[in-house]
């Protein structure tokens, strides 16, 4: 194995990982497009059959690249090493975790778990793991609106530029007052949001649940990014309290 690593960054022995069509775990480009530099090397062997000794392949192998990536598949588990391993164990944790029910009911591509594993780490690298920018943060308002007119001449003329001036306090307050409450209910939603990301980081919860908390996560910052009233805002926080009520097993 260590051999052919040094050849090529993809050694297959046995029967080839994934039982459906699909392009072949081989070395190639597709490396590359998914993670930056690719630096990494993927050992991929068939499933251990029961009660069949476990050679740790992973020590030996991270060993002779402490520097790059290393990924050994049997059959449809994945192992994982590298120099920045919360991002390598986080990425593998995530794709055995969403992908469960596919892993262990459906047929795979050959390169299919690799190729989730590789573009997962570099959305984490990346700074961005969940393929979208989070919010801005909340900036308080300084534009003040400002009124003028020109001095009233006689008593109606005063009468009527102090019904416009007081129409305009009175609309400003209006605005005042919806603005603070959506920067609060703005402000309400990305701490949810915050907490949300720490949560599912923390890969303590993985599986049906981790994936629906997810799935809760990306639909709580869609929703962010286009909410305008107050209202909106706390439709996308809700959305994120119920992805935290999944990962603690209290929702559904």
């Amino acid at each position: 194995m260590l051999a052919g690593l040094r050849e090529s960054r993809v050694v297959a022995t046995g029967t080839a990982p994934g039982t459906g069509p699909g392009d072949p775990l081989v070395d190639g480009p597709w490396i590359d497009d998914l993670l930056p530099g690719g630096r990494v090397r993927i050992a991929a062997l068939p499933a251990l059959d029961a009660g069949a000794p476990d050679r740790d392949l992973l020590a030996a192998l991270s060993a002779a690249y402490p520097d790059e990536v290393v990924l050994v598949q049997r059959g449809r588990w994945l192992e994982a090493a590298g120099p920045d391993p919360v991002e390598v164990r986080s990425a593998r944790d995530y794709v055995l975790g969403r992908y469960e029910d596919i892993i262990l009911d459906r047929t795979l591509p050959p390169r299919a778990l690799a190729s989730q594993f590789l573009e997962r780490l570099a959305l984490l690298r990346s700074g961005e793991p969940f393929g979208r920018p989070r919010p801005e943060p909340v900036v308080a308002d300084t534009v003040v609106a400002r009124w003028a007119g020109p001095v009233a001449v006689g008593a109606a003329a005063a009468l009527g530029l102090a019904a416009l001036l007081a129409a305009g306090v009175a609309a400003r307050r209006r605005a005042a007052a919806a603005a603070a409450l959506g920067r609060e209910e703005r402000a309400r939603a990305t701490a949810e949001l915050a907490a949300l990301d720490a949560a599912i980081l923390d890969d303590a919860v993985v599986g049906d649940r981790a994936a629906a908390a997810a799935e809760r996560r990306d639909t709580a910052y869609a929703l962010l990014e286009h909410a305008r009233e107050p209202g909106e805002f706390r439709v996308a926080r809700e959305a994120a309290e119920q992805g935290r009520a999944l990962l603690s097993g209290r929702g559904r």
